[in-house]
């Protein structure tokens, strides 16, 4: 019984991550209207900054941050630099170039990284937004411009960073 509880629950808890989740490209493209890349990547690291000081300070770790980033300081400045940052910036401004139809199946490629770390789907993860292109084209029956490719570029750009830096 305490199995198909918890079987429940993940299924429950999977449905609404998929339904959250469904809503980023909207999200991106409505903050996208306001802000350009570099500022909502600058105020998506201001709030990030304020939680993780505030959760670091509510569990009592905050005193432990500079005597860590001290250890290697060029290191966590370049991995900050190239992920999130890096990352973020190309996909925010491929997104700004796509249209909302196209960035939002193309907003699913990174599963393909999360799935698992082999070759194999480490390649797929590269062809995910062509295969997401291929597929608004035949079942969509939606042209696909030349005007895209910046915007899947910036993306798979992005996508690659994220990949060197993990």
């Amino acid at each position: 019984m305490d199995n198909t509880k918890n079987q429940n629950k993940a299924l429950m808890l999977g449905l609404i991550t998929v339904m959250l989740w469904s809503t980023v490209a909207t999200a991106f493209k409505l903050s996208l209207s306001l802000l350009t890349p570099i500022q909502l990547v600058s105020l998506a690291a201001v709030v990030s900054t304020v939680a993780l000081t505030a959760g670091s300070w509510l569990n009592e770790k905050l005193q432990q941050v500079p005597r860590i980033i001290r250890q290697k300081p060029l290191l966590y400045f370049t991995l900050g630099a190239l992920n999130p940052a890096a990352y973020y910036l190309a996909l925010f401004a491929g997104y700004d170039l796509l249209p909302a139809q196209v960035a939002s199946p193309v907003n699913y490629s990174w599963v393909w990284k999360a799935a698992t770390k082999t070759a194999q789907v480490t390649s797929l993860m590269f062809l995910s937004p062509v295969l997401s292109l291929a597929l608004i084209n035949t079942i969509l029956a939606e042209t696909i411009h030349f005007s895209v490719i910046p915007g899947v570029s910036l993306i798979l750009g992005g996508m690659a960073v994220q990949q060197w830096c993990s």
